[in-house]
């Protein structure tokens, strides 16, 4: 597979992860086109930007999933593409001025860094909802989850 059709592949993997996960949660979520800031839009309202990486390593390094994070979302979702479907899911405000986001771990699970409380953390992106729709001067309506 050519470098392009592989970064295509996984960042479509990424986005069908991150789509299922939303949608299971009941969240509406669009895709939006590909020139704009947020890969995914819930509800019409919250920007979610989903980044995708293979575990790579290199000479004189353990190896790790790496994550650009130049763009300014409200939520990132961070898919650590085959370690069955793990993603680490941060407000773009802890992120901060962070350019990138590197996981030093093959298994997110036993990854123990600065962004371990963020792994698998599917319920921030309705707290920053709430959060966006606060700002907005909405109300915040009650999600039942099955």
């Amino acid at each position: 597979m050519r470098p392009n059709d592989l970064r295509r592949h996984v960042a479509n993997l990424g986005l069908d992860l991150a789509e299922d996960n939303l949608r299971g949660r009941h969240c509406s979520v669009e895709r939006n086109g590909h020139n704009d800031h947020a890969d995914l839009l819930i509800d019409g309202l919250l920007r979610v930007e989903v980044k995708a990486s293979l575990f790579t390593t290199h000479k004189h390094s353990r190896g790790r999933y790496q994550f650009n994070t130049r763009n300014r979302p409200d939520v990132y979702v961070l898919v650590c593409i085959g370690s069955g479907g793990h993603a680490f899911i941060i407000p773009d405000r802890a992120i901060e001025d962070r350019t990138n986001v590197a996981i030093w771990s093959q298994d997110p699970l036993t990854y123990t860094g600065m962004w371990r409380r963020y792994l698998n953390q599917w319920d921030i992106v309705q707290q920053e909802l709430n959060r966006c729709q606060r700002r907005q001067g909405f109300s915040s309506p009650a999600r039942t989850r099955t």
